[in-house]
């Protein structure tokens, strides 16, 4: 299978997360280490937001990875919480039930399936917790700032294929309009990060 692409970024001075296939020399994934551990002693990523991202990238299997430190060695799995921080390095993915020397992967976001009814757990809860929420206008959706505030479309034109395919309609609130247009595909951001969500285009 054809590696992913990836954009590059700028991200001086900081360590980073990678992630490879378990049994292929193939990078899958790369995160710069924005967030710290409690004591801010250590850089690296929210764990749980890694393990979401791999369960996507290995066709929607919540709660069936695992990571194991990249080293010359017989065993080095990852043993931490959801909410831990994963330190920077290179770790391997594996899946649970897989065979022996392969699994697939998802190589782009075209290919990914919405997984309609098998969302994370965290996903959910986080719903219920919004739904609760009265939605507010003109604040940043990252920062919660009120100020040089854009709305931007999560999914843009290019991507109406995507959404007709996976029903992304049964989603979202039908009189809040159609298709792409449906507010539910719209959030709010402060204008450098709307600016450079846009420029992924």
């Amino acid at each position: 299978m054809e590696s992913p692409r990836f954009a590059t970024l700028e991200v001086p001075n900081i360590p980073w997360v990678i992630i490879k296939h378990r049994y292929r020399n193939q990078m899958l994934l790369q995160f710069p280490c924005t967030d710290r551990s409690k004591d801010g002693a250590t850089p690296g990523i929210h764990y749980e937001t890694v393990l979401t991202a791999c369960a996507i990238i290995a066709g929607n299997q919540f709660g069936k990875v695992h990571l194991e430190r990249d080293q010359p060695a017989d065993e080095h799995t990852v043993d931490l919480k959801n909410d831990d921080i994963l330190p920077g390095g290179v770790y391997r993915l594996l899946i649970d039930n897989t065979q022996q020397n392969d699994y697939r992967t998802v190589k782009n976001f075209r290919d990914w399936q919405f997984p309609h009814g098998r969302l994370p757990e965290s996903w959910t809860a986080a719903k219920r917790s919004f739904a609760r929420i009265p939605r507010k206008q003109d604040v940043c959706a990252v920062s919660a700032k009120t100020t040089s505030v854009y709305q931007v479309s999560i999914l843009s034109n290019l991507e109406e294929e995507w959404w007709t395919a996976n029903r992304m309609s049964d989603v979202c609130n039908p009189f809040r309009g159609r298709g792409l247009k449906n507010v539910g595909n719209d959030m709010c951001l402060k204008v450098d990060l709307a600016s450079a969500f846009r420029g992924r285009e």
